[in-house]
């Protein structure tokens, strides 16, 4: 993995100051947009602003210091939303877990000192051990930490020895600027952090980061509108169109987890990480495999690189056909995200929460993603070279019918596993 696209000091025209005036300006409508509309909280507003005077200090610099100016940016940022004392708090557990990352042990030792590292920050976060500063930062350390560490050791693992990451970009990768605001926050893949840093022009990686977080404003405000206008209480439905709307709405409220990640990744546009989307129309998947191409695709990714992968390279070597690699592999794939769901709520919320509405959810989620890979990979994936391929009426009434078919089914089990009680769900669904 090569650093030269990160640090390297490799000659690059400069943005025009025309042109970079009216990124600037475009970035302030976002901006004003945010606090217009109250979106996420007051302390990221200021941190919009932080990062509106950043942008514009780091396209004017050389390009070997933006990043390390990315890096105090962002620590400026934890500073700025927690404070002196628990931004500094923050900044060194940061640097603690970051350079165990790249301390010269084996790999094993390593690992083993972030596994203890997060027990002992565990054990301060349900109170066991009592030191009050550590455990209001908890987490956010584990926002940053608690997927990522996973993805760094494993990517340091497998990284070329002559030319291995720096501390700067691992830094760059776990101090996310807009992080220290959204506690749910994208699982970014490492390498591609910074295989993607400046990959394209400047103007095309800030242009999509405007367009991201414009996009990220569109879809909180829809899910302010559902919110008010469509979710509805159990309690409440007593006719036909109630129902409806108590299916549909939880699900439609995946548009603020949406919003979020498309206004945090096009934030790290701006400082040119030119990231690929979080997100790609899922409501209109076609089936639970495109589905799951389609919704937080970066969560699909590092399963897909933490589990899937090494699970099927030694299914391979044990010599199994490719289904039932396939499947064995994403029975994996599906406990693994079952587990790290509750895994996540204990870092974020101090609960680990294990109920029968996610072992439901999550079974049938993956019996049926199960049965639809397998049935892609017996009929095959059709492709075409030119893009979107010509459909006929027929295939466009078979995409119309399946597309409603995944949302709807998709709709019921959101609507059984957002619900508080399990008791009210079926009668709720079928009539009272």
């Amino acid at each position: 993995m090569s650093t030269t696209t990160t640090e390297g000091a490799t000659a690059r025209p400069r943005i025009g100051a025309a042109r970079l005036l009216w990124l600037t300006l475009q970035f302030a409508i976002v901006v004003a947009l945010v606090k217009a509309y109250h979106v996420q909280s007051t302390a990221f507003f200021d941190l919009c602003l932080l990062a509106l005077g950043g942008f514009v200090v780091h396209a004017l610099l050389p390009m070997r210091h933006r990043l390390r100016f990315f890096v105090l940016l962002s620590a400026g940022g934890i500073v700025l939303t927690l404070g002196p004392a628990l931004g500094a708090l923050v900044l060194a557990c940061s640097a603690v877990l970051i350079g165990l990352c790249h301390a010269p042990i084996p790999f094993w030792a390593r690992s083993l000192g972030a596994v203890a590292c997060g027990a002992f920050l565990a054990v301060v976060h349900v109170g066991w051990v009592h030191w009050t500063s550590l455990q209001l930062v908890v987490p956010v350390l584990g926002s940053m930490f608690m997927f990522r560490i996973i993805v760094c050791l494993y990517d340091l693992s497998h990284a070329d020895p002559k030319n291995p990451p720096t501390v700067t970009q691992s830094a760059a990768y776990f101090l996310l600027l807009p992080n220290v605001c959204f506690p749910l926050f994208p699982v970014v893949d490492y390498n591609t952090s910074i295989r993607t840093y400046y990959a394209a022009k400047d103007e095309q990686v800030y242009g999509n980061g405007i367009r991201w977080m414009a996009t990220g404003v569109v879809h909180i405000l829809f899910y302010r509108v559902i919110h008010d206008y469509v979710v509805i209480d159990a309690d409440d439905v007593f006719s036909l169109s109630d129902r409806v709307r108590f299916l549909v709405g939880d699900f439609l409220l995946y548009t603020r987890v949406s919003g979020q990640f498309h206004i945090a990744v096009g934030m790290l546009h701006m400082f040119g990480f030119n990231l690929p989307r979080t997100h790609d129309r899922f409501y209109g998947a076609s089936s639970f495999t495109d589905l799951w191409r389609r919704i937080n695709i970066y969560w699909t990714s590092f399963m897909q690189k933490v589990f899937f992968y090494p699970v099927s390279a030694y299914l391979r070597k044990r010599k199994l056909s490719p289904i039932w690699t396939t499947v064995l592999a994403s029975t994996v794939v599906i406990v693994g995200t079952w587990i790290l769901h509750p895994y996540q709520t204990f870092w974020l919320r101090r609960r680990f929460p294990i109920t029968l509405q996610d072992g439901i959810f999550w079974i049938v989620i993956g019996v049926l993603l199960i049965m639809t890979t397998v049935i892609e990979m017996k009929r095959g994936r059709k492709r075409s070279l030119a893009g979107t391929p010509k459909r006929t009426p027929l295939e466009l009434v078979r995409l119309a019918v399946s597309t409603a078919a995944t949302f709807a089914t998709m709709s019921v089990l959101w609507s059984m596993w957002s619900i508080d009680n399990l008791d009210d769900w079926w009668p709720t669904l079928i009539g009272r």
